[in-house]
């Protein structure tokens, strides 16, 4: 999952792109473009990377990223329907400086601002759009382009959103901290499920283990082992709501030797056993 920077093309017929995505799951790899993209997950659920920050996703998740912000969706388990999602992708010269600066367009420069570290819409807000954002991919001309402008300013009022970096956090990004990032992220989802140690994946990435120790801190705000018992958990809890497998099952499952700091960890991160995380998911869902 190294960051790669991807080459889009909009069509020539066309001042930006929308289009269905459909795919068994995602496999794009951890990536980046100077174009701004708007993605809607309508079916599939797994992992969603952008820039240091990670966190799971299922249907409904959108996402608004800025130019060269480093993303991805991956699939953490087979996905029954497939995958599937609205993409936007547009320049970012495409609404120009002049019209940014006017007052009419101030909420939608102040959201353009905010995507550069990633922004997450709430889940009401997200299915507001759901079909709005569907029809796009049905339109042409400029009743396609006002409709865009509409979407992105009905965007820029809503409240309820979250800013997945910090402004602290962007200067890292760079090419070769985003390659770094990338084969380790790549490394830790092929190998969560048995021991992994300091020395091998520092090694790599061509590092020692106290310059991989302190890089790593620094890019991600967290330690090594913060990141891969984070993503464990977060694979164990995946394994609670959508299996009837045993907890000790999972537990192991998700890299853990002993079920006692498998516990620890379940309870540092969800505040919670797995075994009331389990409940409280079927409590919610009716189940």
């Amino acid at each position: 999952m190294r960051a790669q920077l991807e080459q889009l093309r909009t069509k020539p017929d066309h001042s930006f792109n929308a289009f269905m995505f459909r795919k068994e799951e995602f496999d794009a790899s951890f990536h980046f473009h100077p174009e701004y993209e708007l993605t809607y997950i309508l079916s599939s659920s797994g992992t969603r990377y952008v820039g240091n920050h990670f966190e799971d996703f299922k249907e409904n998740d959108l996402i608004l990223l800025g130019p060269n912000l480093p993303h991805c969706w991956k699939n953490t388990n087979p996905q029954k329907g497939g995958a599937s999602a609205i993409v936007i992708h547009w320049d970012k010269d495409l609404i120009d400086r002049k019209w940014l600066d006017s007052e009419d367009f101030i909420s939608i420069k102040k959201l353009f601002q905010c995507a550069c570290n990633g922004v997450k819409f709430n889940i009401t807000a997200a299915v507001d759009f759901k079909n709005k954002i569907k029809n796009l991919t049905k339109l042409e001309s400029f009743e396609r382009f006002h409709y865009f402008l509409k979407i992105l300013r009905e965007l820029s009022l809503c409240s309820e959103t979250t800013l997945l970096t910090s402004n602290n956090d962007t200067h890292l990004l760079n090419y070769n901290n985003n390659e770094r990032i990338g084969i380790t992220l790549d490394y830790i989802r092929e190998h969560y499920a048995r021991k992994v140690s300091l020395a091998e994946v520092a090694q790599k990435n061509k590092m020692t283990e106290e310059a991989f120790s302190r890089f790593f801190s620094k890019v991600m705000r967290k330690t090594f082992f913060c990141y891969l018992n984070e993503y464990r958990i977060n694979h164990a809890c995946t394994q609670l709501i959508e299996t009837d497998k045993s907890i000790s099952e999972i537990c192991y499952a998700s890299g853990y030797d002993t079920q006692p700091f498998f516990f620890r960890q379940f309870r540092k991160f969800k505040s919670c056993t797995p075994g009331e995380y389990r409940v409280n998911y079927l409590k919610t869902t009716g189940w």
